[in-house]
């Protein structure tokens, strides 16, 4: 099976990646790689999920490809797949199940084998007609009872897009599969078939039994169409018909497609029913005996360059901001004070003011941190007082580290549990700096890895120990952390580095030492594109308070910037320009507009 295609990158984070794309075959997952503008290393799965994964990138979206277990097709293997997705990685916010089906032409839907049927919402379901399930009534009559849920209303959108102008549509998925298409997959059968094998026979004629092609069949039954112009693949939008069951019988295929106006018939999709999912089907047959195998590779193929021309008008903004709101209530301003050290209190807005931030869908400027004017609260008081009896019994262990062996060893190991010995109390008194309590056990465990010599990243939200000691601005341990072998460049989920964090906490003195003493990198982008610069001047932005010594930590922060990145490397006009004035006069007032500071996303 072909697995050949785009170069390989390093591994990226779990949380990076947020579009899954589902499989029920190899030769359905050797499609969907062959569509990757990208193909990265893996990733560790999370202990509860069993699945294998193959992971890139496809236009500005990070992918997750999955396929079912060899020889487990069906429902059920369906809904355990994309269950244990979620486990692993915690970004996805949708997905795509894409792969064969068995088509239902019709005078109305002159659907032919190769093309791509696509699940569409309709006025008595979401697209999808579970029609093996329901209930038997008066006189034995089956009634069908199963409907799914609509596929996300962002990937609808772009399916309505592509649907507005079919001839261009058709032309981009010729063009993707024309350039997806290898010669190892062409020897592999992913390749139009021809039109003089695409057979459609009446009804209620059967396939003889024992013969395994068509070759045989009376061509007396065989239903004339006209010759296509060229090979172009023709998209369907309708209701898919699935069941725990193969279909191929013409007249109950035609039975159901009439009930409920089917156009394809396939197997997995009511598995993934809690998951928000849209399905693309390739027609390699046409739900009758007739079927056989020889189409199902190409199909395959033109349901993978369908999802690949979806995924090119989809927003990946959009689906970034595609998150679910907070699970923790607020606590009032004045009780949450009480959670902090006298030195980091600040002012916290109006209930208002907090209530609407957090309420965002995207938590992008929410840290959670001491520099932060809000913080989220455990789910009731009596946790609120557990999480600081837990934060004591955190520093307590740190604190109580052993002295690491004797050791005339200069390896890293050895150098990191003796910085962590050395600095325990330091970095110990900086878990009160955190106060979501997934964090605290997040920072706690990075710590206490360290203090064994291990230099490992957060499974949830790819941080390492300097990310997080950035953040506090602990700004004198950071050169000795980086010299005993953590990366100062290495990026989080949302690729920022300790650099991109120590910024938008506001440490001025992080940000010095991490440029001057660690040598960061200060034109390293995040998931987003932006740059240190970009976020500098968008610091508190959005906050409702005045503090002077954060302004002019923020002053600060913006100068050291303007000394070390290249002007060139500013793509938005205001920042760029921002960064002319200060360069051609260091002492000049730093006046910047927050409005279009963070660039549009785009890879380099």
């Amino acid at each position: 099976m072909a697995t050949s295609g785009p170069y390989w990158v390093g591994p990226l984070s779990h949380l990076c990646y947020t579009i899954a794309w589902i499989c029920a075959l190899p030769k359905e997952m050797a499609a969907a790689i062959a569509m990757l503008d990208e193909r990265h290393q893996p990733l560790q799965n999370h202990p509860s999920d069993a699945n294998t994964y193959v992971l890139g990138r496809i236009g500005d979206h990070d992918v997750v490809i999955a396929c079912l277990p060899a020889g487990q097709t069906g429902k059920a293997s369906a809904a355990s797949v994309a269950a244990q997705i979620r486990f692993t990685f915690g970004g996805i916010r949708m997905g795509l199940l894409v792969g064969i089906g068995g088509g239902v032409p019709s005078a109305e839907h002159d659907i032919r084998l190769g093309d791509v049927v696509v699940s569409q919402p309709g006025i008595r379901n979401g697209g999808i007609v579970q029609y093996d399930f329901g209930k038997t009534v008066e006189d034995g009559k089956f009634v069908q009872t199963g409907s799914m849920n609509k596929p996300p209303p962002i990937l609808l959108s772009a399916v309505s897009v592509l649907q507005a102008d079919e001839k261009v549509q058709g032309e981009k998925i010729s063009t993707i599969l024309e350039a997806s298409t290898s010669q190892q997959l062409r020897d592999e059968n992913f390749v139009h078939q021809g039109q003089e094998n695409d057979l459609l026979f009446q009804s209620d004629y059967e396939h003889p039994k024992g013969r395994m092609t068509c070759h045989s069949c009376d061509v007396g039954k065989m239903i004339k169409r006209q010759i296509r112009d060229g090979i172009g693949v023709k998209v369907f939008y309708g209701t898919i018909a699935t069941a725990d069951q193969v279909m191929r019988h013409a007249n109950t295929r035609d039975r159901i497609a009439k009930e409920h106006g089917v156009l394809c018939f396939e197997m997995e999709a009511a598995g993934v029913d809690d998951f928000p999912c849209l399905v693309l089907r390739g027609v390699c047959d046409y739900a009758d005996s007739h079927k056989n195998k020889r189409w199902q590779e190409y199909a395959a193929l033109t349901a993978a360059a369908y999802a690949k021309s979806l995924l090119a008008v989809v927003s990946h903004w959009n689906v970034n901001e595609t998150r679910t709101e907070s699970p923790f209530p607020l606590l009032d301003p004045m009780e949450s004070l009480a959670l902090f050290p006298e030195s980091h209190r600040i002012r916290i807005p109006d209930r208002y003011s907090v209530q609407k931030m957090i309420t965002r869908k995207s938590d992008w400027w929410f840290q959670g941190y001491w520099h932060s004017p809000f913080i989220l609260r455990p789910p009731s008081s009596a946790d609120a007082f557990n999480m600081s009896i837990e934060i004591q019994d955190h520093k307590k262990q740190l604190q109580q580290l052993s002295p690491p062996p004797p050791s005339n060893s200069d390896s890293l190991e050895t150098k990191l549990s003796r910085l962590m010995y050395e600095y325990r109390e330091l970095i110990s008194d900086n878990l009160c700096l955190f106060p979501h309590p997934g964090e605290q056990n997040r920072v706690f465990k990075s710590m206490m890895r360290a203090a064994g010599g291990l230099i490992e990243k957060d499974m949830e939200t790819a941080r390492t120990l300097l990310h997080y000691m950035a953040m506090s601005g602990v700004s004198d341990v950071l050169p000795l952390m980086v010299e005993a072998g953590f990366d100062v460049d290495t990026g989080d989920s949302d690729r920022r580095t300790p650099l991109h964090l120590a910024v938008v906490s506001n440490h001025a003195s992080s940000v010095r030492a991490l440029i001057e003493d660690c040598g960061a990198n200060v034109h390293a982008q995040d998931l987003f594109g932006a740059l240190p610069w970009h976020l500098a001047l968008v610091i508190d932005a959005e906050y409702a308070y005045e503090h002077p010594i954060r302004e002019a930590s923020k002053e600060e922060i913006i100068r050291c910037l303007a000394q070390h990145t290249k002007v060139e490397e500013v793509r938005t006009t205001g920042p760029r320009e921002a960064l002319k004035k200060l360069k051609e006069n260091p002492s000049a007032d730093i006046i910047v507009s927050p409005i279009q500071v963070i660039p549009r996303y785009q890879r380099r």
